[in-house]
């Protein structure tokens, strides 16, 4: 994982997914190239650390930002929860997304964020059902 610590996170390699960490006041903590790659982000974006940064470049990706935004800001106001979904781009890209607290014993300390390409049938399917 990349990072203040400028460590390289290697997990889940077979499903090549992009991983964000941050901590509880919503500082980046790691990332991976997964994480880069997949949003197409210069690596200046994370000088700051600052998690807005980021979302402000990702967000433009979404077919709608305001909405991406809002849900985001959702998730971060419900520390104890664990999400998933499958979210389209505005150029028919299609990822799974899950998130989770990032706990230190029973203390929640931050969030970590995954993402992993799906295809567009399994994104269909569940708006289907």
């Amino acid at each position: 994982m990349y990072g203040a610590s400028n460590c390289y996170l290697t997990e889940a390699p077979l499903l090549q997914e992009a991983i964000l960490v941050v901590d509880r006041h919503r500082r980046i903590v790691g990332w991976n190239y997964e994480f880069v790659q997949l949003w197409g982000l210069a690596t200046t974006v994370f000088t700051t650390l600052d998690d807005q940064q980021v979302l402000k470049t990702v967000a433009d990706q979404f077919l709608d930002s305001v909405t991406f935004r809002s849900e985001i800001e959702g998730i971060y106001a419900q520390a104890e929860l664990e999400f998933h979904d499958l979210v389209l781009l505005r150029e028919e890209r299609y990822f799974h997304r899950h998130t989770y607290p990032l706990r230190l014993g029973k203390l929640i300390v931050g969030r970590v964020w995954k993402f992993y390409y799906t295809n567009g049938m399994e994104y269909h399917a569940r708006m289907v059902i």
